[in-house]
């Protein structure tokens, strides 16, 4: 059984370095939108796009929403719309995503985007093989049990 949990273990650290890796990703992108902002002319000239990011224990959320901006130039309210995504290759598409963006931000909303994708995808496979061991734990035990059952039967007759 510890080898389940050691093996489960080593997971759990390589999911977290991809949490650690998709937050400067994450980072580097609001760098970037908050260096533009603090040059910007108006609002014109702001980003259209917002990158979430959550962890929720194994997994993680990294997610794009488009942002329409309401109102006098004095009191903006905005509002945030999903962006579809396309959960067969955890990505989002390039048209969806350059639609929202702003001239001087697509560049980085591209890479970041591609980043992210490439995390998205190990994360799965990772989650997929936490559950996987958390599976053959459970079997282990069973098998272990039933194991026990027939060298009982076995001693009893012979």
């Amino acid at each position: 059984m510890e080898s389940f949990d050691a093996a489960t273990e080593a997971i759990e650290v390589a999911i977290k370095e991809l949490h650690n890796q998709a937050m400067r990703v994450a980072d580097r992108y609001y760098l970037h939108v908050n260096a533009h902002g603090a040059r910007s002319t108006g609002p014109e000239s702001k980003s259209k796009l917002e990158l979430t990011y959550t962890i929720k224990g194994n997994s993680m959320e990294a997610r794009w929403q488009a942002i329409n901006w309401y109102g006098p130039k004095t009191n903006r309210t905005r509002i945030r719309k999903a962006i579809a995504r396309d959960a067969k290759n955890f990505t989002y598409s390039e048209a969806a995503l350059k639609s929202h963006a702003q001239p001087w931000e697509w560049p980085m909303v591209r890479l970041t985007e591609t980043e992210l994708k490439y995390i998205r995808r190990q994360l799965n496979h990772l989650i997929k093989a936490v559950t996987s061991m958390r599976h053959a734990k459970t079997l282990s035990k069973i098998t272990e049990a039933k194991i026990a059952e027939a060298e009982k039967l076995y001693e009893e007759e012979g």
